[in-house]
């Protein structure tokens, strides 16, 4: 079923999609528009027919593993949830408890921008069943029939509509959407006197709104200002029965077709969808360990810009000496975009992780770090030796695992914000350990800081960290005033276990 609307004065596409229960791209391929941003007043708009299979089908049980999965239209016209008597907030709650659950605060942009690589796909994707945590691939991911209404998903999202010949693509498609629906919900939270970066309240909505657009509004409008008054605060119990009463009409039944309007049914759902971004967003580094903080991030940026040299390509010749004891790992350049997500300049710590899950490990959350560096000033770091010890222990017994470490190095006074230390600059991986023809024991490393794979890999000569006999600490020889990071002398100053 389609119908048409004449686009009146101080209209947009977004408020068209919201008032009829769509989304601005169906909008916009239906009606061929190239730029969502310019309509004209008296403008026919086809509005085009839609359903939404998480209300109207049945549901597969949550125990299945892989519950209903997304979709890309909001729902029916004879939906129960009367979307229309649900009143937006529109003021600050009183004895508002804001957003101090233990998460870090997020850029919500940055937090959908790459495709597949994104954090909101694999997120959300371990949600839906299609990824795991490590940001990897279930077979789902590629293309499954949904058990509701027997469309065909794909994409990390479970996509449903049109416009999207993979998986890549559709995860795009919907990032696209979730960009779309966050203004009004980072309106509404800080209504509520609530932080819409909250990395946890934040990945709730997303995964909500994949589920059931529909039951996503209910949770901007309503559930956003009962969360900000709860006692509990914004946690992940508050937020599953924020989740469920999102699911209610303004008579307080619930309306879920797919779980046949079973409160306890879809109560097990949406406890198990929470617990599964918990897990994700633990597993990637979100939870603080205290109040969350303004402008903090996810994982660190390694103060910003690491200084590589684009055209660097002479050849270093590998080192002669061999370690004893040498992990399979790969290499990459942060710059490599083929497995570097969002590869660049700030791209050393995804290079990193990236690599050791080449071979096979998981890199665990800056709570967990091994600090060995306790300040910084102009004659470089200061190091705890009881943690610089223990860190070398660590390193050892995983060397001999099997696998890599990711450490944080400094090499630069100052500009190294953001980081869970403030101190680290930028982020190698150790591979192996050896001992050189002085008798040193050294610990060489993989260097993401350049797009020269003789100069990053551990063969090269360079590429090696010794044990500072005056600290305790591990470091690089090298000249700090440098142009280049990967001729800068690096000082470790933490250490990322693995999971």
């Amino acid at each position: 079923m389609t119908s048409t609307y004449r686009v009146r004065q101080g209209d947009t596409l977004s408020a068209i999609a919201r008032r009829n229960h769509t989304s601005v791209d169906e909008l916009a391929r239906a009606n061929n528009i190239r730029d969502p941003d310019k309509i004209r007043t008296g403008q026919r708009i086809t509005i085009p027919g839609s359903t939404d299979g998480y209300e109207g089908a049945p549901q597969r049980s949550a125990s299945s593993g892989n519950v209903r999965q997304a979709p890309t239209n909001p729902a029916r016209e004879s939906d129960t949830f009367e979307p229309g008597r649900t009143a937006a907030a529109n003021t600050v709650a009183p004895g508002a408890s804001g957003t101090q659950n233990g998460y870090r605060n997020i850029d919500l942009n940055a937090f959908r921008q790459g495709g597949s690589n994104s954090e909101s796909a694999i997120v959300v994707g371990t949600s839906e069943g299609n990824r795991t945590p490590d940001g990897g691939f279930r077979a789902s991911y590629g293309g499954h029939t949904d058990p509701g209404n027997a469309a065909h998903n794909r994409g990390s999202f479970s996509y449903q509509g049109r416009g999207a010949s993979s998986p890549q693509q559709a995860d795009e498609l919907w990032n696209r959407e979730l960009g779309h629906v966050t203004p009004r919900y980072e309106q509404a939270a800080r209504q509520a006197g609530l932080d819409p970066n909250n990395a946890l309240l934040a990945s709730t909505f997303y995964d909500l709104h994949t589920q059931s657009p529909r039951a996503a509004r209910n949770f901007v409008n309503r559930e956003l200002p009962r969360l900000a008054r709860d006692p509990r605060g914004v946690t992940s119990e508050s937020l599953i029965d924020a989740r469920v009463n999102a699911y209610r009409n303004d008579a307080g039944q619930v309306r879920a077709a797919g779980f046949d309007h079973s409160e306890s049914r879809l109560r097990a759902d949406q406890t198990r969808r929470e617990g599964e971004l918990v897990r994700a967003l633990d597993a990637r580094g979100y939870r603080d360990g205290g109040a969350a903080r303004p402008g903090a991030t996810a994982e660190p940026r390694a103060g910003g810009v690491t200084p590589t040299n684009p055209n660097d390509t002479e050849r270093v010749a590998p080192s002669s000496d061999r370690p004893a004891v040498q992990t399979r790992t790969p290499w990459y350049s942060q710059h490599d975009g083929a497995h570097v997500e969002r590869a660049g300049n700030t791209a050393c710590f995804r290079a990193a992780t990236a690599m050791v899950r080449g071979a096979g490990a998981t890199v665990t959350g800056p709570r967990n770090r091994i600090q060995v560096a306790t300040a910084e000033g102009s004659n470089g770091v200061t190091v705890n030796r009881q943690q610089a010890e223990r860190g070398r222990d660590y390193i050892d017994g995983q060397l001999a695992a099997g696998r890599p470490v990711v450490v944080g190095v400094n090499h630069r006074t100052g500009r190294n914000v953001g980081n869970a230390d403030d101190i680290t600059d930028h982020f190698v991986v150790v591979t192996g350990r050896g001992v050189d023809a002085q008798g040193r024991t050294y610990y060489q490393f993989h260097d993401p800081a350049t797009r020269n794979e003789s100069q990053g890999r551990d063969t090269h000569p360079s590429n090696r960290f010794y044990v500072d006999e005056r600290t305790g600490g591990l470091y690089r020889p090298g000249n700090s005033a440098a142009l280049y990071a990967v001729d800068r002398r690096y000082d470790v100053a933490m250490i990322r276990p693995n999971a």
